[in-house]
């Protein structure tokens, strides 16, 4: 280890047990350890499940029991293991690299090279989304997300991620708290259609099948969530220009917000759908080194996308709008199905 002086920049936190356990997955993190111990016992003559109806019932009482009992010792050993995983988590910063340390019965450290640092990133889940709480994630050079990048940060409140967020970056940078620019209202009109027309078409496929008559109309109940999802997706949509940093967000059940160095970015795609290039939209794709490799901006307008190259890469957006006749070698390739790129 380096004898260099270490700057801290977080260290585990009680409220951190809590939201990491209190999520939805964890009311299930039973099932399997049951399930595994009902067949190891199945040799000894032993059911646990037979145990369980003669002890519980099988009625609505003794289901709501089970829950009430399996459901808190779910977030019980989620929390456990969250702590296990997790004991004395530090991050600090020294001789320009992020170092993580943390675990229990075994050790973990990883070290990341601020060198490799190209942006951030927070993934807010729909279901904990009022809550106000996210993960982070490092956009890192040279890796994959599972080999020194991915998660930076255990989940924590938005507020505090943000402020963890500027002094993760070599920088000292904030630009997941820019403002971003909203995306046309034809965007809203598409996301809907898909939430109405997926419903409706999934009744006309079953309509060929002998199926009793109810069952055919059963998909249309799906638009009471589809519709509001797609309203949702259309809200998380998002893009600027901060500073030395390029932001998106979008998602509908995760909600991505991905900042992204301006010199990071190698390559552009617009890409438009037949139904795109009729309303003046087209769906702009961010190539990079980083992270998961390729970020998008999805249905801006044609103004939006160019000011958005524009910015991001000054140098670059003359060459997507050079004529072929002046420099058919520099020219960007223009597919039959609408779809422009420059590396």
């Amino acid at each position: 280890m380096s004898d260099e002086a270490e700057t801290v920049i977080a260290r585990l936190r009680r409220p951190w047990i809590w939201l990491n356990a209190f999520r939805i997955e964890s009311a299930f993190a039973l099932i399997a350890p049951v399930f595994a111990l009902h067949w190891a016992l199945r040799p000894f003559g032993v059911d646990l499940f037979r145990t369980a109806r003669d002890l519980f019932g099988t009625d609505l009482r003794g289901i709501v029991l089970i829950l009430l009992i399996a459901v808190p010792l779910g977030f019980a050993v989620a929390a456990v293991a969250f702590v296990i995983d997790n004991w004395n988590f530090e991050l600090v910063r020294t001789g320009g690299a992020l170092i993580t340390r943390k675990g229990l019965f075994t050790t973990t450290t990883v070290q990341r090279s601020d060198e490799r640092t190209r942006g951030i990133a927070f993934a807010e889940p729909l279901l904990t989304r009022r809550l106000r709480v996210t993960k982070t994630k490092l956009l890192l050079t040279g890796s994959a997300a599972g080999e020194g990048g991915g998660d930076i940060l255990p989940r924590t409140r938005l507020e505090e991620a943000r402020d963890l967020a500027a002094q993760i970056l070599p920088d000292g940078a904030r630009p997941l708290e820019a403002p971003l620019r909203r995306h046309p209202r034809g965007a809203l009109v598409r996301r809907i259609g898909w939430a109405v027309y997926t419903p409706v078409l999934l009744a006309a496929a079953l309509l060929p099948f002998p199926l009793p008559g109810w069952v055919w109309p059963l998909p249309f109940l799906l638009i009471p969530v589809t519709v509001p999802l797609a309203a949702i997706a259309y809200r998380s949509l998002g893009h600027t220009v901060q500073d030395d940093y390029l932001v998106v967000r979008d998602g509908a059940l995760t909600r991505r917000t991905v900042a992204l160095q301006n010199r990071a970015v190698i390559g552009w795609s617009l890409e438009q759908s037949l139904f795109q290039r009729w309303a003046g939209r087209m769906t702009v794709g961010i190539a990079t080194a980083a992270g998961s490799r390729s970020y998008e901006a999805p249905d801006v307008s044609v103004d939006q996308a160019m000011t958005l190259i524009a910015e991001a890469t000054p140098g670059l957006i003359s060459v997507m709008t050079e004529p072929p006749a002046t420099s058919s070698a520099a020219s960007p390739a223009v597919s039959s199905a609408g779809e422009v790129s420059a590396c």
